[in-house]
């Protein structure tokens, strides 16, 4: 029989068909019928219940009745266990309040002398931006995401309902709570505690309907005595997302009733100094109350505005009035929709959807955002503005970064070029944010350790590809990074990488943290008195982001035509080495049409000029050594192939070894040939170059150029 969704005769809820046996073997209730030998079936626990069916409902002990006497004990905790049976993987939880009346809040605080309510086992619910103390009162109607780890299907999920037993009050509640896989439409964007579809609603702060009590009025014993105080809680700050429909541009907000903060009865505020809460305890600091509604006002165009308060909702400030607020999407990709949906209060907008522009400060790139309140606000540093995508050129990765590669929207302005630069100690937490030497742009000398700290903008992060602008560090010393050392903490277990050191300017690689529950941190670790340098972009990559890395590729080229070189390389062969105890691969993307790769040594007509030491004009270019990797002593400097000649560090290209001072394709036609020429890989599967280096000797390592053929070139 066909499962289908049904609504329960007494009260309501969302139930699904089911045959009677059915529904009692697998833990449910039935609450109505369907049709023949068919009945509305719902699965609902109270305290100390565990389900795991994807439409749970936790209520109150003896619900639909009121909770009138006391709990013993005064914690009711349900559990609910993911499902072993979905097709995918559950990345979110949806708790909807159809019922839920717990004990106000006192003061703003919930918790204490009053009730509570926490989740227990989420990812996201202590940075969610709701209290610690968990929330209470009146909830009915609201609606709340959790992020969960998909990884780790077996850590349960715990709704906690506290009961403060010293005073009565008519509770009761009945929560649903939805699995959502991570791939699914109705899964909320990153950031989001609440998220609606809808192109009208209403949205309410939390106990919005409720009544809260004070301290003042709090008696010894007896009933809750309400107040007249202000309903929401302290220390909130979370996001209420919209998800933009196609061919909507634009979202109006409009206030039914508005009460955050103000200094002035009945006026309008819009600056943060004007935005004092009106819930502050004496003697405790308060940093105010307000909406964020990112770069919006009256008209959407000028006036600009970023926080609201006060008692009206209005962009001018001291307005007696409320007027609608309107907010322009600035940018929208190509299909008319805009990543990460539009985020409205309380957190960054599209914290993850880089668009990238050019700054003023050499050849760094930033991230386009509406105003230079915005950038601020962010942390960032306005430098230049941003214009359409025809003005920005290319826009391949290797030009202008990994992010979306978002057009802009004809005819809406286009906002300002934001920078975002950490260094020693800081925390990068904004995409495309630089992790830059102390005292950059100049060099500096001191020892020590210089560290960053990388925070996931969100489970669904897979990546964080580091392009190293500037890397300048001591050399290694028999390809030991001995005295200075960039060292990587926090990537899948899988994919460590040595540490690195030397010159590797120009160079990027992707760190996989797909894996990662902890921290990640960057670390320079120096030692003695000498020049240094570094300049390192970081961007993180979703999972399902097409400039997301394949699998165990420490590089990852999206060009047709480009050159590779191995970590630390010096193109005049002046001591620089390659490092000990290496094996990494760069990938390159297989586009469409492009079936092959060759490679080659550039010619020594191609005056190739090293990019972290350009030749000076007027200087004679110097005699370049472009491939020299360790092979068995027979070698020499010729060309070498093969594992004999190859036993040790090797490059593997088209599935082949090769090593020695050349590089050349037709080893196996000629016995060590002095020259170079060029190896065709004709593989079907994906194009990959491997190193491979021990830590007996290193040398001088590789430069060579490589390009993709169209499908129906059959030869190099």
């Amino acid at each position: 029989m066909q499962r289908g969704e049904c609504i329960t005769s007494a009260d309501n809820r969302e139930g699904v068909c089911l045959p009677k046996s059915t529904c009692l073997a697998t833990g449910g209730i039935v609450a109505g019928t369907c049709g023949f030998l068919s009945f509305c079936c719902i699965y609902q626990g109270t305290c100390r219940s565990t389900l795991s069916a994807n439409e749970s409902y936790f209520v109150s002990p003896n619900y639909p009745n009121l909770l009138t006497e006391r709990l013993d004990p005064s914690v009711c905790i349900f559990t609910l266990q993911r499902s072993l049976f979905q097709k995918d993987s559950i990345c979110q939880l949806r708790l909807d309040f159809n019922e839920f009346n717990l004990a106000p809040p006192i003061n703003g605080n919930c918790g204490g002398q009053t009730d509570s309510f926490v989740i227990s086992g989420a990812n996201n619910f202590a940075s969610s931006g709701l209290p610690a103390t968990g929330i209470c009162g009146d909830l009915t109607g609201q609606h709340m995401y959790i992020d969960v780890d998909p990884q780790n299907v077996f850590q349960p999920l715990l709704l906690v309902v506290t009961i403060a037993n010293e005073e009565r009050y008519n509770r009761k509640w009945s929560i649903k709570v939805q699995q959502i896989s991570c791939h699914s439409a109705f899964k909320a964007p990153s950031g989001c505690l609440q998220y609606f579809s809808s192109e009208q609603d209403v949205i309410e702060s939390f106990n919005f309907r409720g009544m809260p009590i004070s301290r003042q009025s709090l008696p010894n014993s007896g009933a809750i005595s309400p107040s007249n105080e202000v309903n929401y809680f302290n220390n909130l700050n979370y996001g209420i997302c919209v998800a933009q429909k196609s061919n909507n541009c634009a979202i109006q907000w409009e206030a039914v009733t508005f009460d955050f903060g103000g200094l002035e009865a009945g006026l309008a505020s819009v600056d943060s100094s004007a935005c004092i809460s009106t819930t502050a305890v004496s003697g405790q600091s308060d940093e105010g109350d307000y909406i964020i509604i990112p770069a919006a006002s009256n008209d959407g165009i000028g006036g600009l505005r970023s926080l609201f308060c006060g008692q009206r909702l209005n962009s001018i400030a001291r307005s007696s009035v409320n007027s609608p607020i309107i907010y322009l999407w600035p940018w929208l990709s190509p299909g008319g929709q805009i990543p990460g949906s539009g985020i409205i209060p309380g957190t960054n907008l599209h914290t993850h959807a880089v668009k990238d522009c050019p700054t003023t400060d050499g050849n760094r790139t930033g991230i386009c955002v509406r105003t230079s309140r915005e950038c601020i606000a962010r942390g960032g540093r306005v430098l230049g503005n941003c214009y359409p995508q025809t003005q920005l050129g290319s826009q391949r990765p290797s030009q202008v970064g990994i992010g979306s590669t978002l057009n802009f929207f004809p005819g809406f302005p286009v906002g300002v070029c934001c920078f975002y630069q950490v260094i020693c100690g800081g925390t990068i937490a904004q995409n495309g944010t630089y992790f830059r030497n102390p005292n950059a742009p100049q060099e500096y000398n001191d020892p020590g350790a210089c560290s960053v700290t990388i925070r996931k903008l969100s489970y669904d992060i897979c990546q964080i590809r580091l392009d190293f602008l500037i890397m300048a560090l001591a050399q290694p010393t028999n390809g030991n990074c001995d005295i200075d050392r960039f060292v990587i903490n926090g990537q899948s277990q899988n994919d460590i990488l040595p540490p690195i050191c030397g010159i590797n300017s120009g160079q990027h690689m992707y760190i996989d943290v797909s894996k990662n529950r902890g921290e990640i941190t960057l670390n320079v670790l120096t030692t003695g008195q000498r020049s240094r340098r570094f300049d390192i972009r970081v961007t993180q990559i979703e999972c399902l982001s097409p400039y997301r890395a394949p699998e165990n590729c420490l590089q990852y080229y999206f060009d047709l035509v480009g050159n590779i070189r191995s970590l630390n390389f010096d193109l005049y062969n002046n001591g620089y080495t390659y490092f000990n105890n290496l094996d990494y691969t760069m990938c390159f993307k297989k586009h469409a049409g492009f079936c092959t790769i060759t490679y080659s040594a550039p010619r020594e007509t191609d005056n190739q000029v090293d990019p972290n030491r350009p030749i000076t004009p007027g200087q004679s270019p110097l005699t370049a050594n472009y491939f020299d990797i360790q092979a068995d002593s027979k070698v020499g400097e010729a060309a070498g192939a093969g594992i004999f000649e190859c036993p040790s560090d090797f490059l593997l290209l088209a599935g082949i070894r090769y090593c020695g001072g050349k590089l050349n394709g037709n080893i196996f036609q000629q016995t060590n040939p002095t020259t170079n020429s060029e190896i065709f890989d004709n593989s079907t599967g994906p194009l990959y170059a491997r190193f491979v280096s021990d830590s007996s000797q290193v040398k001088n390592g590789f430069y060579i150029n490589y390009r993709l053929n169209p499908c129906f070139i059959a030869g190099g």
